[in-house]
């Protein structure tokens, strides 16, 4: 990152002047040094959070696939007439044909990850 190296750079900066000036410039320098090892924390701590995030939304993509494949499961079952003892009823073909319409929505809210081109 390059704020980070920057940051550092400035602090050592302002140490060496610090070493160098009155007391009154070394307060408001050691000043300047705290402000700027704060922002480095926060960064830090952005970053933390940022990755926190990604994870999260990782799992929402592996859990909204594996809803989508149970869906994917029961549409097979009920176009093979309701696997074992044959029929299906129009209120399963309905709870099914609703849960796809919702797996739909929440498919179309995340988008696609991006297919590797072959190599």
């Amino acid at each position: 990152m390059i704020l980070s190296p920057l940051i550092h750079a400035i602090r050592d900066l302002t140490k060496a002047i610090t070493q160098a000036h009155s007391d009154t410039t070394n307060h408001l320098l050691r000043q300047v040094i705290e402000r700027l090892d704060k922002m480095a924390k926060t960064q830090a701590e952005l970053a933390a959070d940022i990755r926190t995030a990604t994870e999260q939304l990782q799992k929402i993509g592996t859990e909204t696939s594996a809803t989508l494949q149970k869906v994917t499961d029961l549409q097979a079952i009920i176009d093979a007439g309701g696997g074992v003892g044959g029929t299906v009823s129009q209120e399963l073909i309905d709870a099914v044909a609703a849960l796809q319409a919702q797996a739909q929505t929440v498919d179309d809210l995340v988008p696609d990850a991006p297919t590797q081109p072959p190599v």
